[in-house]
């Protein structure tokens, strides 16, 4: 007969192995195995902008400034009545990227915007999962959007596992700076700017 303990923390980790399937444990470290993992995930944090409401800042009217506003596809003076997550154009990222805080994706968010004139506009907002989203519901300001490709990133996900077709993507109103949302004093600044334009 063999003197296992010589075997050092073999001998015991032997012991545990025989132990375990003689109380039918094989199925117990299988189902260990299985749900460790899934429980670690669970841990982990989806990484998500923090909300932080600001009101709209008074920007510096430099020439970037200008021009952006002479670039906006659309503008109002309106209020913000909801915010909704829109997962659609999401840009996920993984367990472990989430786990080691290097998710590169985007958070998207779909804003809805009342106008004066009872008007609904809606408009995206694509946020670093580390960032801050400063918007917020009651937020009045003057809204700038830009037209804006976004590929349905949810679906597109789940087409590529099976085969690689064509990833589909909308043309949304979009926010794509901070200058985008500016005080309700600016409105008639942004009119006269936007008229030298046509």
């Amino acid at each position: 007969m063999v003197d296992r303990r010589s075997w050092g923390p073999l001998s015991t980790l032997w012991g545990a192995v025989v132990t375990l399937t003689a109380l039918g444990g094989l199925q117990l470290l299988w189902r260990a195995a299985v749900a460790l993992p899934l429980l670690g995930a669970c841990f982990f944090q989806s990484a998500t902008p923090r909300l932080v409401p600001l009101p709209p800042q008074e920007p510096t009217w430099s020439a970037e400034v200008v021009l952006n506003t002479q670039k906006a596809d659309g503008t109002t003076v309106a209020v913000i009545t909801k915010i909704d997550e829109d997962w659609q154009y999401d840009d996920p990222c993984g367990i472990l990227a989430t786990a080691l805080h290097r998710c590169e994706g985007t958070v998207t968010y779909r804003v809805t915007l009342q106008d004066w004139q009872t008007h609904t506009h809606y408009v995206w907002a694509f946020v670093s999962p580390y960032g801050d989203f400063g918007l917020h519901v009651g937020e009045r300001a003057v809204f700038l959007w830009h037209k804006t490709v976004a590929y349905q990133y949810n679906k597109c996900r789940s087409q590529q596992a099976v085969s690689s077709a064509y990833c589909s993507y909308d043309l949304l109103n979009a926010f794509q700076s901070d200058y985008d949302v500016l005080p309700i004093a600016d409105s008639a600044k942004v009119d006269s700017i936007r008229s030298q334009k046509r």
